[in-house]
């Protein structure tokens, strides 16, 4: 499953080759993307003030429990997001 920061930033020609490469390979093999994913990309950013913190945690909290009942692996740069959920495996294409 890849997240928001991953697409967006590989529209944008900001991963290093290596793992622009890597997130390419999965572009051409079956990935999943979450709802909320979808949301990011498609650039809705609009969320009252207060609200951001609450969005941030529902997002991650949904990206995890997603990819865990799917047994699939996060592509991230926001590794450290995840780090506290145990046998959750996360890869930054970033340090490939």
């Amino acid at each position: 499953m890849i997240d928001s920061n991953v697409l967006i930033d590989y529209m944008a020609d900001l991963i290093p080759a290596k793992g622009s490469d890597f997130v390419e390979s999965l572009f051409n093999s079956q990935f999943l993307v979450s709802v909320v994913t979808k949301i990011k990309v498609l650039g809705y950013n609009n969320l009252p003030h207060k609200m951001s913190a609450m969005s941030n945690f529902v997002s991650l909290s949904n990206i995890a429990a997603t990819a865990i009942a799917d047994s699939l692996v996060l592509i991230t740069r926001n590794v450290d997001d995840f780090k506290f959920i145990p046998n959750f495996t996360v890869i930054n294409p970033y340090e490939i």
